[in-house]
């Protein structure tokens, strides 16, 4: 049996090309029985503004990953019982597998990974697309294409079962193999830290990239920073996820939240509203009321309460400290592990 990775576009500037060679390292680490093999697109990709990955270019790369599998199937090259990893779900290669497999009667396994779609309101697929007839009818026509529906928080799973209404039988929840931020997290010591205050989220609506910008006259002392606006390597990004004192979210869209995981594996203070995938895997500590930040209206309203809660962890900054130790550990149990998807592979 073989495990054929059909990877994401591995961009440095997100997470794509950590996991690029991580999803291969740690399903060999955990299941040393299987051969893996890792199926790219084969051209150089980028990012459209505000987007996770190039819109156009994406689909390049997808419909050579599904050229080069359709040649397999004709070689005779997949067998029965072969399983394919998806590492993005939305991905219309997913249902040309599913189509080669049971019209040539070679039977496999199709896993995929979602991580957003027009089922999510706030994600840009969400807000962009009109239509939802037929991009709610494609992410279901997915969802049953494959045998096993993987996702990175309980939050999700449920946002994605409830929107299109399908029963989630098939949809399963566990911890992605983000090891490459694990391994690289090298802290600074506390008396190190500097007056910097981090956004490290894309600039994007479903961000509120706004409220951060209009934070920073509060704090005359303090440097808020869109690492975004830095055009960063990623070595030189988690640099400065270390020297933060604070990684902040007021996001409306996060059914994982790559960037505060950064930060706290970087030992850098997380803080975010009590919502989406962060309500699950934060402590209380760490987050504030979803109310102050629902929308720009609402965060004019509490504009105050967020200044000085920002203020009161400032001045208390050892005991936000120490809790990450506490936070990693809870992290690293629950969602920075794959064994759940690995173990049924």
């Amino acid at each position: 049996m073989k495990i054929y990775h059909v990877a994401l576009e591995p961009i440095e500037q997100r997470y794509t090309a950590q996991w690029y060679t991580a999803i291969p390292e740690e399903i060999k680490k955990h299941r040393p029985d299987l051969e893996v093999i890792t199926i790219d697109g084969g051209v150089q990709t980028g990012t459209t503004t505000g987007a996770f990955l190039d819109f156009a270019i994406t689909n390049v790369w997808k419909n050579n990953q599904i050229n080069t599998i359709a040649q397999m199937f004709s070689r005779g090259e997949i067998k029965a019982n072969d399983v394919f990893l998806f590492t993005d779900s939305w991905n219309t290669g997913i249902i040309q597998v599913r189509y080669m497999s049971e019209l040539l009667g070679i039977p496999v396994t199709i896993h995929g990974i979602w991580h957003a779609g027009s089922y999510d309101e706030t994600d840009i697929l969400g807000f962009t697309i009109q239509d939802k007839q037929w991009s709610h009818t494609f992410e279901r026509s997915v969802y049953h294409a494959l045998d096993y529906n993987w996702f990175g928080s309980k939050y999700h799973r449920d946002l994605f079962c409830k929107t299109l209404g399908v029963s989630g039988d098939k949809a399963y929840h566990s911890g992605q193999p983000h090891l490459n931020i694990i391994n690289n997290s090298d802290s600074i010591p506390l008396e190190h830290k500097e007056n910097i205050i981090l956004f490290g989220h894309r600039i994007s609506p479903d961000k509120q990239p706004e409220i951060f910008e209009d934070l920073a006259a509060e704090f005359p002392d303090y440097d808020f920073v869109f690492s975004q606006k830095l055009n960063l390597s990623k070595s030189e990004y988690y640099e400065l996820i270390r020297k933060a004192k604070i990684s902040f979210s007021a996001n409306k869209h996060e059914n994982f939240g790559i960037s505060m995981v950064e930060a706290v594996f970087n030992r850098t203070v997380p803080l975010m509203p009590t919502r989406l995938s962060y309500n699950e895997m934060y402590l209380d500590s760490y987050l504030y009321p979803t109310a102050w930040t629902e929308n720009w209206d609402a965060y004019q309203s509490h504009k105050q309460d967020l200044v000085n809660h920002i203020k009161n962890i400032l001045y208390n900054y050892d005991a936000y400290y120490a809790d990450l130790q506490k936070q990693q550990e809870f992290l690293m149990e629950n969602y920075m592990t794959s064994k759940n998807m690995i173990s049924l592979l």
